[in-house]
C-alpha cells in the first residue's frame, strides 16, 4: 500500500476508534477497512485536528488545573487512537482491541472537563458530582459492550452480528481452521455466528465452503444454493455458489453466476470464483488474469493460492513466488502454500529451498502425498539415494494404495542400479 492510502486508513481508523471508545455498544468493534480513500482521509484528519485544537483551548476554558488536565488527557486519547489504529490491524485486528487504551484517557478527560464546567457554573459542590456522573456513564457504556470487550473472537462475532456479510470477520474467525482442515472448529464458530445472526451471509457462505471441502457434490451444491437463495445480494454467497459449481463440474454455470455478480459490483471473491470456472473450462490464460484481479482486490488467501498455482502452470515462476511468499510468511502451517512455493523452488533448481518447502508442507499436513512424491525425485536428482529410499518408505507407509508408489519404487531401483554400476 502506498503512503497516502496507508495514511488515510490510519486516520480513518483513529477516528473510528475514538467513536468506538466514546460509545462502545453503538459501533462495530471491527469496522470495515477504510480503503484509504482521499476524501475519507481528509475528513478524518479534519476531525482529529478539531479535537486537538479543541483540547488545546481547554487549557484556558474552563481554566485551572481541570482544563489543563482535560486538555492533556484528550490529547493523549487522540495520540493513543493513532497508535492503536496502526497496531490493531492485519494479524492483530480487530480495531476494538484498542478501546480501553483510548477510552480511559478520553473519558477521564471528559470527566475533568465536566468537573471544571460544573464548578464554574454551579459552585464547588458540583465539581465532584459531575465527574462522578461522567464516570458512571462510561461504566454503563462499557457494561453494554462487556460481551465482546476483552475477547478478539467475540469482537469479530459482534461485527458479524452487525454486518452479516463481513468477509474480513469470517476469515479472521475461521480461515486458519479451514486451511488446517479443522472443520469441527469452523462449524462451532459458524453455529455461534448464526445463533447471533441467522441471516449472516458470510457465515452461510462459509458453511457452504465447508460443505464443498467435506461433503459429496450434491450436499455442497445444496448448501451453496441455500446460502445464495437466502442472500442473493451477497458477494460472499454468490461467490460460494460459483465456486461450488466450478469445483463440482459445472464451470459454465459457475461462470454465469460469477459474471452476474460482477455486473452488480466489482468484488475480489467473485473474480476468484470466475478464475476457478475459467480454469476448469480449459481457459487458463483468462483464469490467470481473473486471479490477478482477485488478488489485487484483496480476495484473500484462496485467491493468492489460485494465482500461484495458475502462474506455476503458465511458467511464470516469479509471479507465483510473489503470490505465495506472503502466504507462507503469514502462516508457515499453510500446507498448500508451502507445497506450491516448494514447487516453484524445485522448478528453479533450488534444491535446499525445495526440500525444506516440501518437508514444511508435510509437517503441516502429513497427508500431502504429492510433497512426499516430489521429495523422492528431488533427492534422486541430487544423488541422495539413501534419503530418496527414506521418502519412498514413508510414502509407502502413509499411502499404501497409491499407484504412484510403484512409479517411485521403479525410479529408486533404477537409481540404485546405476549407482551400483558406477565405477
Amino acid at each position: 500500500m502506498s503512503f497516502l492510502p496507508a495514511l488515510g486508513d490510519l486516520l480513518v481508523g483513529a477516528v473510528e476508534l475514538l467513536a468506538l471508545a466514546l460509545a462502545p455498544p453503538f459501533f462495530s468493534p471491527a469496522p470495515p477497512p477504510g480503503g484509504g480513500s482521499l476524501s475519507g482521509g481528509i475528513a478524518a484528519a479534519a476531525v482529529l485536528a478539531a479535537l486537538v485544537v479543541g483540547a488545546g483551548r481547554l487549557r484556558t476554558r474552563p481554566g485551572g488545573r481541570a482544563g489543563r488536565g482535560a486538555a492533556v488527557l484528550i490529547g493523549a486519547a487522540v495520540a493513543a487512537a493513532l497508535v492503536a489504529a496502526d497496531v490493531f490491524r492485519g494479524d492483530r485486528a480487530p480495531l476494538g482491541r484498542g478501546v480501553l487504551f483510548v477510552g480511559v484517557p478520553l473519558w477521564a478527560g471528559l470527566a475533568l472537563l465536566a468537573g471544571g464546567v460544573a464548578e464554574r457554573r454551579f459552585g464547588g459542590r458540583a465539581r465532584l458530582l459531575a465527574p462522578a456522573l461522567v464516570a458512571a456513564a462510561f461504566g454503563v457504556l462499557l457494561a453494554g459492550a462487556a460481551g465482546w470487550l476483552l475477547s478478539p473472537e467475540r469482537m469479530w462475532l459482534a461485527a458479524l452480528a452487525r454486518d452479516g456479510d463481513d468477509a474480513v470477520a469470517i476469515e479472521a474467525l475461521t480461515g486458519a481452521a479451514l486451511r488446517g482442515k479443522r472443520y469441527d472448529a469452523v462449524q462451532a464458530v459458524l453455529d455461534r455466528c448464526l445463533a447471533a445472526n441467522p441471516g449472516a451471509c458470510a457465515c452461510l457462505a462459509r458453511r457452504a465452503d465447508v460443505a464443498v471441502r467435506t461433503g459429496p457434490p450434491a450436499r455442497a451444491l445444496a448448501e451453496a444454493r441455500a446460502a445464495f437463495a437466502r442472500c442473493p445480494a451477497s458477494a460472499s454467497a454468490r461467490a460460494s455458489a460459483a465456486e461450488a459449481l466450478a469445483i463440482h463440474g459445472e464451470p459454465v454455470k459457475a461462470e454465469q453466476e460469477a459474471r452476474a455478480g460482477l455486473a452488480m459490483g466489482d468484488d475480489g471473491r467473485l473474480h476468484h470464483a470466475l478464475a476457478l470456472a475459467l480454469d476448469r473450462s480449459g481457459r487458463a490464460a483468462e483464469a490467470l488474469e481473473e486471479a490477478r484481479r482477485a488478488v489485487k482486490l484483496g480476495a484473500g488467501r484462496d485467491a493468492s493460492l489460485a494465482l500461484g498455482s495458475l502462474a506455476i502452470r503458465a511458467g511464470d515462476l516469479e509471479a507465483a513466488a510473489e503470490a505465495l511468499g506472503p502466504l507462507v510468511a503469514a502462516d508457515p502451517g499453510d500446507a498448500a502454500a508451502q507445497y506450491d512455493l516448494a514447487l516453484v523452488a524445485d522448478r528453479r533448481g533450488e534444491y535446499n529451498r525445495a526440500r525444506e518447502g516440501y518437508l514444511a508442507a508435510l509437517r503441516a499436513d502429513p497427508q500431502q502425498a504429492q510433497a512426499r512424491y516430489n521429495l523422492v525425485f528431488l533427492t534422486l536428482r541430487q544423488g541422495a539415494l539413501a534419503e530418496a529410499r527414506h521418502h519412498l518408505e514413508r510414502f509407502a507407509a502413509a499411502f499404501p494404495g497409491d499407484p504412484q508408489r510403484a512409479v517411485l519404487a521403479r525410479a529408486v531401483e533404477e537409481a540404485a542400479r546405476k549407482a551400483g554400476a558406477s565405477p
